[in-house]
């Protein structure tokens, strides 16, 4: 990872911190095997926020050269935009899935063949974004929820540091394949 000087220059004159804060925050989401999910659980609703490297999805990070690379894309992310296969949650807690959104550069690549060099710069850390929103009747009954569909589909998934906050309390927790549920109660 180089920096213009002028760039490092920059940074020292300017407050390190929150730039050192959230370049940290970002590698460690871009560490392969790992990925970070964010969950906050409001009185009728239920956010989530899955960011992952390309490649624990994928097992590659390159631009999607092949068609066989293409439809791998485009099934993790079909996958990914169906949370019912990958989330499991309590029945009683009456959630619907308001919506569910899947972005990575690699994703525009697979649906258009042209190579839009500007992209160029996001190629070495291909990220998967995937942001959704459920609506329950019942979030008092959300005492846990289950990704072990997740892990089961992508062999690349090693860990996945979840940080969630409810109306009670706010935590987090780190999942791996032995170790699915999401505790929130």
């Amino acid at each position: 990872m180089k920096y213009k000087p002028f760039i490092i220059a920059l940074i020292s004159a300017t407050s390190a911190t929150a730039w050192a804060a959230d370049q940290h925050r970002h590698h460690e989401a871009h560490v392969h095997g790992h990925a970070a999910l964010t969950l906050a659980v409001s009185a009728n609703a239920v956010q989530l926020e899955l960011e992952s490297p390309a490649m624990n999805l994928l097992g590659f990070e390159h631009r999607p050269g092949s068609d066989s690379d293409r439809q791998r894309v485009r099934d993790a992310a079909s996958f990914l935009g169906q949370p019912s296969r990958w989330i499991q949650m309590p029945g009683d807690a009456g959630c619907r899935l308001g919506h569910a959104r899947v972005n990575s550069s690699l994703l525009e690549d697979s649906h258009h063949h042209h190579h839009d060099h500007s992209s160029h710069a996001q190629e070495a850390h291909a990220d998967f974004t995937v942001s959704i929103e459920y609506r329950c009747t019942h979030t008092d009954a959300l005492r846990q929820l289950d990704l072990s569909g997740l892990f089961q589909r992508f062999a690349g998934f090693e860990r996945v540091d979840v940080q969630w906050l409810t109306d009670r309390q706010q935590s987090a927790s780190e999942l791996d394949r032995h170790n699915t549920l999401i505790e929130l109660r």
